[in-house]
């Protein structure tokens, strides 16, 4: 607005025009042509911006990127774009995507402009794609006035997209039909009129594939029909609905299932192997619902004795899942309902502290210690290494500050003095972990480190790492703040084989 406004009074003034490199500059300014590509002004239809670009910029006679461009305006249905184009000398060429893409976004008068005044033609994508996308006058017009045809994908991208009236216009005049694809991909989506024409106009087999799919998504009237039109296949799929409906918190389909299904599918004591079997005694269902945030799933295999943890080992695995993932409900959950299990964990029980810590949560790593379990919940030097490595400030600091949380020392907390309590815990902070922070280029981390626990500055390798990955700001603090544990000579060395072109700049001239 400013420059336009500077260009008003320029031109009102005598003697402005003879300086041409004040207009130059304005020019420069308001003209914002040169962030655009040609490809990218056909495709959003800006006409005027395409022929401001075709014109001002030297074009080679043969550059490839040249035939892009009636692609872009052909995909997007820019029909004046493209006849401009077309007449345009260098700019004329396209490819079979053209017709193709045009098809897909269902611009039928730009696939008859491209049939009528272009000899690239297209594929069967043409086809394939009009029917993903629903749109039956493109596929009916391709299949009168073309010979490319279509492939089975017409039909299982119909059907995978819902799009009922294109299946059967395929159904009834086209030959190529559909594969077991169609049944899955409607099955995934819910689309519970296209499995039944699919079925019962067609045909078509289901799959164990279809009936998992949609336990996964929770479809419960797909797996309804399906049920009573396979019940042999539904019957024998059941192990993997359950597992699906499980690891994705599907509570409604999992009771539905449960209902559903034959007794021996699910109960250990009736048939010795069955899935749930497995599941229970290695407790991979709770594992897997706490692992993805399923608390209801969690509660109902619980209240219903469908399956429980009675080894120490299955409930800390459940719980780090449940830790990785964050989901401080499910930690809640477990700890508070198998707490005698937690209570006999030893060394295990630096796992859940030390995940909690790697994926940053101090919220659950409170929670934790703070738990009155008659296990001590400890971390080691682990958590201190993925905290740096993941750049985890406040995890660090959390660590710094928690007196008790060590594993090292053999004494009880209650037997220990301050002076063991320090000694295990700052045995936790070794070099290693600013290290990782280096070779991540976390500096925050760094600095913080460096402060609070100098004793792990006494390596060379920090500083190394830094250099041959680049992470300038972290050496040049490094150098600054810790000269003693920095060997110029090591890091040129490990910045030359890393390529690191702006700290090696600096480190030569430096020596």
């Amino acid at each position: 607005m400013v420059l336009t406004a500077a260009r008003l009074v320029c031109t009102q003034r005598d003697g402005t025009s003879e300086l041409s490199h004040v207009w130059g500059t304005m020019n420069q300014y308001l003209d914002y042509s040169h962030v655009w590509t040609l490809e990218r002004a056909a495709a959003q239809g800006m006409k005027y911006l395409v022929q401001h670009l075709a014109l001002s910029a030297s074009k080679k006679p043969n550059d490839d990127n040249n035939s892009l461009v009636m692609d872009f305006a052909a995909s997007n249905g820019h029909l004046d774009i493209l006849t401009w184009l077309h007449d345009t000398e260098q700019l004329d060429g396209c490819s079979t995507r053209a017709m193709d893409d045009a098809a897909k976004n269902g611009h039928l008068p730009i696939v008859q402009w491209l049939h009528k005044h272009r000899s690239e033609g297209c594929t069967t994508k043409a086809m394939d794609y009009a029917a993903s996308s629903g749109h039956v006058p493109v596929i009916q017009w391709l299949h009168q006035h073309r010979t490319e045809g279509c492939t089975t994908r017409a039909m299982d991208l119909a059907a995978q997209n819902g799009h009922l009236h294109v299946l059967q216009w395929l159904h009834a005049n086209r030959g190529e039909g559909c594969t077991t694809s169609a049944m899955n991909y409607a099955s995934t989506e819910g689309h519970l009129q296209i499995l039944r024409w699919l079925c019962e106009t067609r045909k078509e087999e289901c799959s164990a594939s279809a009936m998992v799919n949609a336990a996964r998504g929770g479809h419960l009237h797909v797996l309804e029909y399906l049920g009573e039109h396979f019940p042999e296949l539904f019957e024998s799929a059941g192990p993997k609905m359950m597992h699906a409906a499980i690891a994705n918190g599907q509570a409604a389909v999992l009771t539905w299932l449960i209902a559903a299904l034959p007794m021996k599918s699910l109960k250990c004591e009736e048939a010795a192997g069955s899935w749930m079997d497995v599941a229970s005694e290695y407790g991979q269902a709770i594992e897997k619902a706490a692992r993805n945030g399923h608390s209801d799933v969690l509660v109902y295999l619980y209240e219903n004795d469908l399956v429980s943890l009675t080894v120490e080992s299955d409930a800390m695995k459940a719980l780090v899942a449940a830790v990785q993932g964050g989901h401080r409900n499910c930690v809640e959950w477990l700890v508070t309902h198998f707490r005698e299990l937690y209570g006999q964990s030893s060394s295990s029980s630096t796992v859940a502290m030390d995940a909690a810590a790697s994926v940053g949560h101090v919220d659950i790593l409170q929670y934790l210690r703070d738990e009155p379990t008659t296990c001590a919940w400890q971390t080691s030097s682990k958590a201190v290494c993925e905290a740096a490595r993941q750049g985890f400030v406040d995890v660090l600091r959390w660590l710094h500050y928690d007196r008790y949380d060590h594993v090292e020392g053999e004494l009880s907390v209650e037997e220990e003095t301050d002076d063991d309590q320090d000694e295990a815990s700052n045995s936790r902070w070794t070099p290693m972990a600013l290290e990782l922070a280096a070779t991540n280029g976390h500096l925050p981390v760094v600095q913080w480190l460096t402060e609070h626990h100098h004793e792990v500055c006494g390596s060379f390798e920090a500083f190394n790492a830094a250099a041959y990955m680049d992470y300038l700001e972290v050496a040049q603090f490094l150098y600054s703040d810790v000269r003693g544990s920095c060997s110029l000579e090591q890091a040129l060395e490990h910045a030359e084989e890393g390529g690191a072109e702006d700290t090696l700049e600096w480190l030569q001239e430096l020596i």
